[in-house]
């Protein structure tokens, strides 16, 4: 969960980022990107995380407006 990895560190260096072994050059590639996109992201406590739809009222259901 992502407040699970925010809560241990997700910062260069945190535990958030703990691994068994050594990463391949690529995998350290995509954590680094994974890094970079979670940089910008802020947990508010109060707010609850939830999914939501929002149909389209003119074009009614399709599984394109589902994504």
């Amino acid at each position: 969960m992502v407040a699970s990895m925010f809560y241990l560190g997700w910062g260069e260096g945190g535990e958030a980022w703990q691994w068994r072994r050594r990463q391949w050059a690529w995998e350290e590639e995509l954590l680094a990107e994974c890094r970079l996109l979670l940089a910008n992201v802020t947990l508010h406590i109060n707010v609850s995380d939830i999914w939501q739809w929002h149909p389209d009222n003119v074009g009614g259901y399709s599984v394109c407006s589902g994504y």
